[in-house]
C-alpha cells in the first residue's frame, strides 16, 4: 500500500503534536516568528538549540542523546516555520532531506553544544 507524501506529512505532524501537545515550545515558535528577516538558518537553529537546552531541559533527559531523535521532533514540530529560513539558506530548488537533513544536522550539535557548556 502506497501514502500519498500529503497524507503521510500530515500523519506525522498529527503524531509530533500529540507528542507535544502537553509540552508546548512557545519561545520557539517566538523566536523562529520574531526572527525572520534578521537571522539565517544557523543562527536561529543556534537559538533553538540554546532555547531547548535552557528551557526545556527534561525533554533532553527523556531522548536518547546518542541519537537525533529530539532535534528530529522539534525539527517536524516546526517544518513550516522553519521553511523560510531554510529556502533562503538552500535556495528553493535544494532538495527537500537535503535541506531537512543538514537543518536536523546542525540542530543536534547546537543542543549538544549548549548542554556542554552548562
Amino acid at each position: 500500500m502506497k501514502i500519498a507524501r500529503s497524507t503521510l506529512k500530515r500523519i506525522i505532524k498529527e503524531e509530533v503534536y500529540k507528542i507535544y501537545e502537553n509540552r508546548a515550545m512557545p519561545d520557539i515558535a517566538a523566536a523562529i516568528d520574531q526572527n525572520k528577516g534578521t537571522m539565517d538558518l544557523v543562527e536561529i537553529i543556534n537559538e533553538i538549540g540554546a532555547l531547548i537546552a535552557q528551557n526545556h531541559y527534561t525533554l533532553t533527559l527523556k531522548y536518547d542523546m546518542g541519537s537525533m531523535d529530539l532535534a528530529g521532533d522539534v525539527i517536524a514540530q516546526f517544518e513550516e516555520a522553519l521553511t523560510p529560513y531554510m529556502n533562503d539558506y538552500f535556495g528553493e530548488e535544494a532538495l527537500e532531506h537535503t535541506k531537512l537533513g543538514k537543518t536536523l544536522e546542525w540542530l543536534n550539535e547546537a543542543i549538544r553544544d549548549e548542554l556542554s557548556e552548562r
